[in-house]
């Protein structure tokens, strides 16, 4: 690919789409193992127990914790953290992680992730679990970084076989 597009010119991707998508899978794989390997390796997360109505630090944020809220939906009852996601003085995000208490399921309590995605990487808070008598909270806060990078690279992918597939030329024997 490289020689042809070095002898052809950048028109040769226009002429054959074979090779431009080919070209565009090829990166698009390169973007996608990229935030495959940033995501795997350099993560980090962070459990803390905090008191209703703190804050904490995680890396640059601060994150302001309120009470537990409780609420009943049709089909489970669901126990809520509110947090506020703050960078500086500008707020993020907020993010409402769950416990939920299925009526099928009473014996089992099901875990919501509240997540914040932004280019850099996903943010994603957990409750763990909570004590009001002893008036604690606990979290988890993970910092999964460059995964909207996989996301462009499948798409890419994607994309690029998509322009290989259409306005194919017959090839002379």
């Amino acid at each position: 690919a490289y020689k042809m597009i070095k002898a052809g010119g950048v028109s040769t991707l226009i002429k054959n789409r074979r090779l431009a998508g080919a070209v565009i899978i090829h990166v698009g794989l390169a973007l996608a193992a990229y935030g495959v390997i940033f995501s795997g390796h350099y993560h980090h997360d962070k459990e803390v127990v905090v008191a209703p109505q703190t804050s904490f630090t995680f890396d640059e944020y601060t994150l302001n914790v309120d009470t537990v809220k409780h609420g009943d939906e049709q089909n489970y009852r669901s126990n809520y953290v509110p947090v506020q996601v703050m960078k500086g003085d500008k707020e993020l995000a907020m993010l409402y992680p769950e416990l939920r208490e299925y009526s099928s399921r009473p014996d089992q309590i099901y875990g919501e992730v509240a997540y914040y995605s932004m280019a850099k990487g996903d943010l994603y808070l957990i409750l763990n679990g909570y004590d009001l008598r002893q008036n604690m909270i606990r979290l988890t806060v993970i910092f999964q970084p460059l995964l909207i990078w996989i996301w462009i690279g499948s798409i890419l992918m994607c994309i690029g076989g998509i322009v290989g597939m259409t306005h194919r030329q017959k090839v002379n024997e």
